[in-house]
């Protein structure tokens, strides 16, 4: 099962942050160092 899959399995709405021109803005750092191209996602539940 992909994080995706997870949250909105677990009833999580999730929104995923776009820049200029409604493209993908993607993050470089990750919570484990990661520096490779990675989607911000707002995951909302219970609002």
């Amino acid at each position: 099962m992909s994080p995706v899959e997870l949250y909105r399995s677990l009833g999580y709405e999730l929104r995923f942050r776009f820049g200029a021109m409604n493209r993908p803005a993607p993050r470089r750092i990750r919570c484990d160092g990661n520096r490779d191209k990675a989607l911000e996602v707002l995951a909302l539940r219970n609002l």
